[in-house]
């Protein structure tokens, strides 16, 4: 597949070559996730599986949304990659003669996963400081319920987009020098994982939902929800190592209570 793709692209430039992969990497799970929650809101379905019962995302915040990621898909990312592709290019190769076989494709997204989820944690709990969370984080949590709000995940400042998002994502295949597929491949997990994570609700069929020591969307609602910790991407284990998973904890124990 990886191959066929690469002959479909033979007569564009590395840079045209890395500017589309990438972008559609970055674009269409978001469409096809947005799709289905829009499918299954229209049709009232999955409620049991609700993070947050009885309420909706404010209407305004939602068309501001849609229009932030209709702008940041379209727009913003492909001119954005078509700038820094020449620079990119030193670290990600896009030959098809260099082309990955499947165990090393795999195992280096596997280590995409692992630094970015040390990195988003550590970034995302920085934007949790007083000054970064007023002027910069503050954005994203304008969005206390997701219900069926997966294009949420990139509703962010600048600012945040670039140190929070998009480092932590490139990192890991620019400190393994991995091949323009294997980054594609990498670049659909991560949306993947953020759409299911902002969807509003918990999926039990979600790979990213099969408890510990991953970060399941009922976690990510909770820190939206509540706004403190829960801080993690793909893992709970720096929430585990550095206590702060203690407040979402504190509510499960007495939700089960209650039960």
């Amino acid at each position: 597949m990886a191959s066929l793709v690469m002959d479909l692209l033979a007569g564009l430039s590395d840079r045209m070559v890395l500017t589309i992969a990438i972008s559609v990497a970055h674009t269409v799970p978001v469409v096809f996730c947005q799709a289905v929650m829009i499918f299954i809101e229209h049709n009232n379905l999955c409620t049991e599986y609700l993070t947050q019962k009885n309420k909706e995302p404010e209407i305004d915040l939602v068309k501001r949304c849609y229009l932030n990621s209709f702008i940041n898909h379209f727009i913003v990312s492909p001119f954005g990659m078509w700038l820094t592709a020449p620079y990119l290019m030193n670290f990600i190769p896009v030959s098809a003669a260099l082309l990955p076989s499947l165990s090393t494709l795999l195992v280096d997204v596997l280590c995409c996963v692992i630094v970015e989820d040390m990195l988003f944690y550590w970034g995302h709990r920085w934007l949790h400081s007083p000054f970064l969370y007023k002027h910069v984080h503050k954005r994203h949590h304008e969005f206390r319920v997701l219900k069926g709000m997966s294009i949420a995940s990139e509703f962010t400042h600048p600012l945040e987009s670039l140190l929070g998002n998009i480092f932590p994502v490139i990192a890991g295949p620019m400190l393994l020098r991995c091949h323009v597929c294997t980054v594609a491949v990498w670049v659909v997990l991560r949306m993947l994982k953020t759409c299911d994570a902002h969807s509003g609700y918990n999926f039990p069929a979600s790979p990213f939902n099969v408890g510990f020591p991953f970060n399941e969307a009922k976690r990510h609602d909770f820190h939206h929800s509540a706004n403190i910790g829960s801080y993690g991407s793909f893992f709970v284990v720096w929430d585990r190592l550095c206590g702060t998973d203690a407040a979402y904890k504190n509510r499960q124990r007495k939700h089960n209570k209650v039960l």
